[in-house]
């Protein structure tokens, strides 16, 4: 409701004798870019300073190397060109060693020919929504459909207040 952090070190800020705790605590409000705070214990007294560090940059996730679209069609032909099953036939396989080497040569034609049949997915870049925002767009879209759904005039009550709401909470956000 109020949309407070608390935000606190993840070590103790205080140390007495036989004791620990953490008295240093920063409140935090309608602030949603990521933050870290930490205890420094460079110092020699009892009492540790604390350093809130906050990132004006939203972290970028680094991109899935498994999220690709592959065409099956292109990897069959090509695995098809690349590989015989000849060469694995189990009479050619003599020790372990062999084994192994032929294990290594499957996979990495396999591997090879995936990589060349595949194209990364591009991800959608999409701008950081704070998750109260989030939430009264799905009341809002919620109650709309309540609306189309029933065309019952209480409903269209709802939706009008909770548009009104999303919009008012919109506006704070851009200030």
């Amino acid at each position: 409701m109020l949309n407070l952090n608390i935000a606190y070190p993840p070590t103790p800020t205080r140390f007495g004798y036989n004791s620990a705790n953490t008295i240093d605590i920063a409140l935090i409000k309608n602030f949603y870019y990521p933050f870290t705070i930490n205890s420094i214990d460079d110092l020699s007294s009892d009492h540790n300073p604390v350093f809130l560090n906050f990132s004006f940059k939203l972290a970028i996730e680094p991109p899935n190397p498994r999220a690709v679209s592959t065409d099956w069609y292109s990897f069959k032909n090509n695995l098809n060109n690349n590989l015989s099953l000849f060469d694995y036939h189990p009479n050619d396989i003599n020790n372990t060693n062999d084994l192994e080497q032929k294990i290594s040569e499957f996979t990495d034609a396999v591997i090879e020919t995936h990589s060349h049949a595949s194209r990364p997915i591009e991800i959608d870049k999409r701008n950081f929504t704070p998750l109260h925002i989030n939430r009264l767009l799905k009341l809002k879209n919620h109650l709309r459909k309540r609306y189309h759904q029933t065309l019952n005039p209480i409903f269209k009550t709802y939706y009008n207040r909770a548009q009104s709401d999303f919009k008012k909470e919109l506006k704070k956000i851009q200030r």
